[in-house]
């Protein structure tokens, strides 16, 4: 049964939490803890929980080591989710692989595209959609050189990629504005060419 803290004319400072601090919160402090038991204070540096889900609806800052013994969900987006630094947190889109026949374009809601080449053919890759998203691209057969043509690679430099062999592969990963290579290699040579 849901219970809602009693508001009163009788409204006392609440009374100290667990580690002995004192909220600023003006309720009768046995309404609220019969409500919520302990509460979390923002002057508290002693351990707190909460049993239940938290929103937020702006950013969560915390120092030390934080622990999550269940599921954590975030909202994020193309330029948006968790960094440290210039550091990203890599994600792989929970979907199965997509396989590529001849020319087209590889997906950016699957990780992994696997590739057969049926002539000389071109490929190409939109823009990530999550910060952090990775990317592999896998020639698994070859049938003439596939060309990848990066739509927002990390320099113009390093926007086209040849596919020779099958086994070469590439992969990236989406740092908020254009795509990062990271690894390269192939099963019979160094790997795909990139200029």
């Amino acid at each position: 049964m849901a219970r809602t803290a009693k508001i009163t004319n009788a409204n006392v400072a609440p009374s100290r939490n667990k580690a002995g601090l004192v909220g600023n919160t003006p309720v009768r402090a046995q309404d609220f803890n019969d409500l919520a038991g302990d509460y979390i204070s923002s002057s508290d540096a002693n351990a707190q929980s909460v049993a239940s889900a938290v929103t937020l609806s702006s950013t969560l800052t915390t120092t030390g080591l934080q622990t999550a013994t269940a599921g954590v969900t975030a909202s994020s987006a193309s330029t948006t989710g968790f960094k440290k630094g210039a550091f990203l947190v890599p994600c792989i889109p929970d979907v199965t692989f997509q396989d590529l026949s001849g020319a087209g374009a590889a997906n950016v809601t699957a990780y992994h595209t696997r590739w057969t080449t049926t002539g000389a053919q071109a490929l190409t890759l939109a823009a990530g959609t999550e910060l952090g998203q990775l990317k592999k691209i896998t020639l698994v057969v070859d049938g003439g050189n596939g060309t990848l043509t990066i739509a927002d690679p990390i320099s113009a430099s390093l926007n086209v990629v040849v596919f020779g062999d099958a086994g070469d592969f590439i992969e990236l990963i989406w740092n908020g504005t254009a795509w990062r290579v990271f690894a390269m290699a192939g099963a019979v040579d160094a790997g795909p060419g990139i200029s």
